[in-house]
């Protein structure tokens, strides 16, 4: 299993990139594996939307619950029967899964908090707490179980999943970013994406609490991009670099796979795009053994977004 980055110093900067995706090709590209991914995630998407997203949320929990584990029984099905390759430490292999879903489904589960701040939390303080509280456990529910498996179940001891800058190399990923910017900026002129964007929406916190307004802003901002980070950490840290030396690297497809799952809910559009976002993040975090450009690249976005969308409306 791949244990060591790429050396690519030499290379020009997107170079850098485009030779990770060869490098996957290679050693995991198969067309049966692809395809039947797709089909399978193009079946998930029609029921949920069509008739899964107007159920009540324990009945979406319950489905994503089979999705996902669909899902990994097709990535070991494909793992006999494409790759021809065994699951190495099977058993580590299905408990650190086991525990993947887990935080999935209570991330998508857990509605609690909400209901308390309905309940104890003044009304002009309630928008603004409430999408503090719920970043907040965003951020501990991928953060926590990540670092506790890091520090005490896992005995290849390094740098926290992907947190290593020592093949990180910036340039390639800003590079991204600009020939995005053009495309997010178009999206910003549209209906749909304004009624979404920005995430942060006028409230009366700052008022109440007399404060100014920017930063109550500032503070939501603040943790919607720190939830970011853990997400890369998550989906390219754990899945990919950690579960990756039990199954090789045709785990980026099935994180890719979960990526996609976990945008369940959100429209159809970026649930779509998510997966194959999640292929060339997967990809780049596995050969690079880095979630730093993953970061780079879903904060710029996030936050092109944010501004675009405020500029738009101003």
């Amino acid at each position: 299993m791949w244990d060591k980055p790429l050396p690519l110093l030499s290379l020009p900067p997107m170079k850098h990139l485009l030779s990770y995706l060869k490098q996957f090709w290679r050693e995991a590209g198969n067309f049966s594996y692809l395809l039947a991914t797709l089909v399978w995630l193009a079946f998930a998407m029609g029921i949920y939307y069509q008739l899964v997203q107007s159920s009540a949320l324990l009945y979406q929990v319950l489905f994503q619950a089979l999705v996902y584990l669909g899902t990994v029984g097709l990535a070991v099905a494909a793992q006999r029967l494409f790759y021809k390759q065994p699951i190495q430490e099977m058993n580590r292999f299905w408990v650190l899964l086991a525990i993947s879903i887990g935080v999935l489904l209570i991330r998508k589960g857990f509605i609690y908090h909400r209901v308390w701040i309905k309940a104890q939390v003044p009304f002009s303080l309630q928008y603004w707490a409430e999408q503090l509280t719920v970043y907040g456990f965003r951020i501990l529910i991928f953060a926590l179980p990540v670092y506790l498996i890091w520090r005490f179940y896992d005995t290849q001891k390094g740098p926290l999943y992907g947190f290593s800058a020592k093949t990180f190399y910036p340039k390639p990923y800003l590079i991204l970013l600009l020939m995005i910017a053009p495309f997010v900026w178009w999206a910003s002129t549209t209906a749909g994406f304004l009624a979404q964007y920005p995430i942060y929406k006028a409230n009366f916190a700052a008022a109440y609490l007399k404060i100014p307004s920017w930063v109550t802003a500032a503070t939501f901002e603040l943790l919607y991009g720190i939830d970011f980070v853990f997400v890369e950490l998550f989906f390219r840290g754990f899945l990919i670099i950690l579960i990756g030396r039990y199954l090789g690297p045709q785990v980026v497809i099935l994180a890719a796979s979960i990526y996609c799952l976990f945008h369940l809910g959100k429209p159809i559009g970026e649930t779509i795009s998510s997966f194959f976002g999640g292929m060339l993040l997967g990809v780049f975090s596995y050969y690079s053994r880095s979630i730093y450009g993953g970061v780079l690249l879903h904060l710029g976005v996030a936050y092109m977004m944010e501004l675009f969308a405020f500029l738009q409306k101003t």
